[in-house]
């Protein structure tokens, strides 16, 4: 059985060990296995490397009810971007009132719902989403504004769509201002919010922004308001290749700007989401075809972006999958991995090394794949989405 090119550290928990995945019957649509005791240990090292920080698991990259017990059981607190998964949350007992609505723009009708059923905590960035607030009349709803982050080296970028601008003075002013609105407006200006990008491997990638927001804070005690809370996102990479630092030198990295603050606010959350799932999930899919075209072997899976793989066509195919088959052969090829579909954009890997003798009907393992696959599928073309085994 081919191996993993990866190290110790990184290698597959026992659950997911290719000799046991395989000695699993073959099914008839994709298997994502999900191994909630790795979820455990990865969730200890987040409290670990920075124990100031309340966790607020991301549900968006894997919200199965397993998969969210088990971080309620743990003590993990949660993030949310719509009611519906504020619903899904309260179906399993947790409290409205421990979660973050982090979604910068939000519907009027979701907002009212979500107040009602006891969340107070909202993300802003804007003078029209206060104004959303403010219509309520309520009081003791607590905003924090989300503010941009300078582009890094994410593998998945995703932060061009939301923030506020805070790096020139007049930024800075905008900020400041909004920050004051919510205050007049009867609402708590509670925090300041940033998030640097998906699937970050840089752990100075949240430096500038902790030394903007600094500056941010120091500006707003002029105009008396002191935050409670400040929310430096997620972002925490999985373990998609062997040259990812470990989240303690993440931990040493942000810990060393956070203890440079004008001062320390009550709260510091992090909101990892990937990276708290995406290791304990094994996709097991079956070949359903090979072929050789212009002297290039092609290999299609029974899974692929529509079905699973959605960050393979998100990122160019530049987020990579650690896999193996079935077949085990010494002698390897390189293939281009390829889905079910019909669509010329289903594709996962351009150059992937497995057994050289594979066939149809073998099977391969996709590891690292908790997060963003089922959250993603949409059964594109008929192809069945996978079915999740947690144990």
């Amino acid at each position: 059985m081919s191996q993993l090119t990866l190290p110790s550290s990184t290698r597959p928990t026992a659950p997911l060990a290719p000799e046991r995945l395989f000695a699993q019957p073959a099914a008839t649509r994709p298997l994502l296995y999900i191994d909630l005791a790795c979820i455990s240990d990865t969730y200890t090292t987040f409290r670990q490397a920075l124990p100031m920080a309340t966790v607020h698991y991301a549900m968006k990259c894997n919200p199965h009810p397993q998969v969210l017990e088990h971080i309620k059981a743990l003590g993990g607190s949660f993030e949310i971007a719509s009611y519906n998964e504020l619903a899904l949350l309260q179906k399993i007992g947790v409290n409205p009132a421990e979660v973050l609505y982090s979604n910068p723009v939000k519907s009027p009708r979701d907002i009212r719902r979500a107040y009602a059923a006891g969340l107070r905590c909202f993300a802003f960035q804007s003078e029209d989403e206060l104004q959303k607030f403010a219509a309520l009349k309520k009081s003791d709803i607590k905003v924090y504004l989300r503010l941009t982050t300078p582009l890094g080296k994410s593998t998945v970028a995703s932060e061009a769509k939301f923030g506020q601008p805070a790096t020139s003075e007049d930024e800075q002013k905008h900020a400041v201002s909004l920050m004051e609105q919510a205050r007049g407006a009867g609402l708590e200006p509670y925090g300041l919010a940033f998030h640097v990008g998906s699937q970050m491997e840089d752990p100075e990638a949240w430096t500038e922004s902790l030394r903007n927001t600094g500056t941010l804070m120091e500006l707003l005690q002029q105009s008396g308001i002191h935050i409670t809370m400040l929310d430096i996102g997620g972002g925490f990479p999985a373990y998609h290749s062997a040259n990812i630092p470990p989240l303690s030198v993440f931990g040493k990295a942000i810990s060393r700007e956070l203890a440079k603050l004008p001062y320390q606010p009550a709260k510091v959350a992090i909101e990892p989401g990937r990276a708290l799932v995406s290791d304990a999930g094994a996709l097991v899919a079956e070949v359903y075809g090979k072929a050789l075209r212009n002297g290039q072997w092609w290999l299609y899976l029974s899974v692929g972006a529509f079905n699973g793989l959605m960050e393979a066509l998100e990122s160019g195919t530049e987020l990579q999958y650690p896999m193996v088959d079935s077949r085990g052969s010494a002698e390897q090829a390189s293939y281009v991995i390829t889905g079910p579909s019909c669509d010329s954009q289903d594709t996962i890997s351009m150059s992937q090394l497995l057994s050289s003798d594979i066939q149809t009907g073998d099977r391969v393992i996709i590891y690292t794949t908790g997060a963003y696959t089922t959250a993603y599928a949409s059964g594109f073309n008929g192809m069945p989405t996978p079915r999740v085994i947690c144990s």
